[in-house]
């Protein structure tokens, strides 16, 4: 059964350490996960890796809240939120090209 992963959306931040902004969508309609971490990726240039939320107790100690249990659901929400990212990117892009040229 293919996993579906609709409705993504994007909210770009400052770059500071290799984070780009947050990120969400539903998996299958049927579940909503919020404030996945889109983080420039360093092996993959032009791609983004994503982290999931995470709580970090009084102790240093860092608990998971949610994240994905097998290879293939972190791949597909992985893939959706990049179609998503380099979709906005080419968007402003084409919106900055355009701009300076009615400048010209």
């Amino acid at each position: 059964m293919e996993i579906k992963i609709d409705n993504v959306q994007f909210i770009p931040v400052r770059p500071q350490s290799g984070l780009v902004g947050f990120a969400s969508c539903e998996i299958d309609r049927k579940f909503y996960i919020g404030s996945l971490g889109v983080y420039s990726s360093l092996e993959k240039p032009g791609t983004y890796r994503i982290t999931f939320p995470a709580k970090k107790l009084h102790n240093g100690e860092l608990v998971k809240i949610v994240f994905p249990l097998t290879e293939e659901l972190n791949e597909a929400i992985t893939k959706a939120i990049n179609l998503k990212v380099q979709e906005l990117l080419d968007t402003n892009l084409r919106e900055e090209v355009s701009n300076h040229a009615d400048i010209g």
